[in-house]
């Protein structure tokens, strides 16, 4: 039973990689670690013809290897997050600007998704990592600038639901971010070494209020920030708390899809918690998808700890085999 569930340990990574034509590292990511996904960046991507041969050869290779095919994922939200150069689309919170009336923002945000999904599924990409659900008062000021759709808990939600809706209808799977929400995060986790989001419980209900009807309108993943939500748990990230992931976003939730970590080579995560301790919490905190995206050595550590951990601890070994069902369901779900 141990060895075998080593041998599913790469199926909770999404990797990044470098390259723009299949080489030697995307062929060990497949062959050795059998990861479950890879994260496409603009470092990937060269134009739509370079894209679509290289995402057709990966998962022939992948289905030659392993049996199933990657999900492969990139961050299209628009604006300036957009990792497909040649695909064109507003910043969420232009899509939703105030001087439109909301049924004019719902016809911004369906054509802006239904294109965007449109060509993700054209190129072989089932992964987008948007929406992103964090209200956002005042995009001038705040490090997360005009990727949300706004500040109103309401208006946010059915305008990243819709995004879902639409995604979904083209075949594309989407992920909602940042779960429990950074709207008021001081500082950005991808500089700084911890981001700690004062909230009352008020304001934790409101910051909750659009994922909540992300999860109702089905969606396939909920991205987890890195901030310390004292008032849930003062001492770990989100990704890294029980309180957080399990007890909140799966059972008060309700969320049964599958619950991703953000980038964990960001130095909120990578420069203060050793991967012996990311590998531990993460997993009995039921995140399933470790992403890891730039770097190589530190996805190896990470992987090594977790095939360490499921062989010595009986708890991570059970929590791992919850995760990894979830895993192959949506693997099974692409096949019908």
């Amino acid at each position: 039973m141990v060895k075998l569930l080593k041998n599913t340990v790469g199926v909770r990574f999404w990797v990044g990689f470098s390259g723009t034509y299949w080489n030697d590292e995307i062929r060990m990511l497949i062959d050795d670690y059998k990861v479950g996904g890879l994260v496409l960046f603009r470092r990937n991507i060269i134009d739509s013809e370079q894209l679509l041969d290289f995402v057709s050869t990966i998962q022939s290779r992948a289905l030659a290897s392993l049996g199933r095919k990657l999900f492969i994922a990139v961050d299209q939200e628009g604006g300036a997050v957009r990792r497909l150069s040649f695909l064109e689309n507003p910043a969420p919170r232009l899509l939703a600007n105030s001087v439109d009336t909301i049924e004019e923002r719902q016809i911004n945000v369906s054509r802006a998704s239904t294109e965007t999904a449109q060509v993700l599924r054209l190129h072989g990409v089932d992964v987008n990592l948007a929406p992103v659900l964090d209200r956002v008062q005042d995009e001038t000021t705040h490090f997360l600038g005009n990727r949300s759709f706004g500040s109103d808990p309401a208006e946010v939600g059915l305008l990243g639901s819709l995004w879902i809706q639409i995604h979904k209808k083209h075949g594309v799977y989407s992920v909602a971010k940042h779960f429990p929400g950074l709207s008021y995060a001081l500082v950005d986790p991808h500089e700084h070494k911890l981001s700690v989001v004062w909230r009352s419980s008020s304001d934790m209900i409101a910051d909750l209020q659009p994922f909540e009807a992300a999860i109702r309108s089905g969606v396939f993943g909920v991205m987890v920030s890195h901030g310390i939500y004292p008032l849930w748990d003062p001492q770990w990230p989100a990704p890294l708390s029980t309180t957080v992931c399990r007890e909140w976003l799966r059972k008060r939730l309700s969320f049964g899809g599958l619950v991703l970590s953000d980038d964990l080579d960001m130095k909120a995560i990578s420069d203060h918690f050793p991967p012996e301790i990311v590998a531990e919490r993460s997993t009995m905190a039921a995140v399933d998808c470790l992403l890891v995206c730039n770097n190589f050595y530190h996805f190896d550590k990470l992987y090594e700890a977790l095939c360490c951990l499921i062989e010595a601890n009986s708890s991570v070994r059970e929590a791992h085999h919850e995760s990894v069902c979830r895993i192959e369901q949506k693997f099974q779900r692409r096949l019908q």
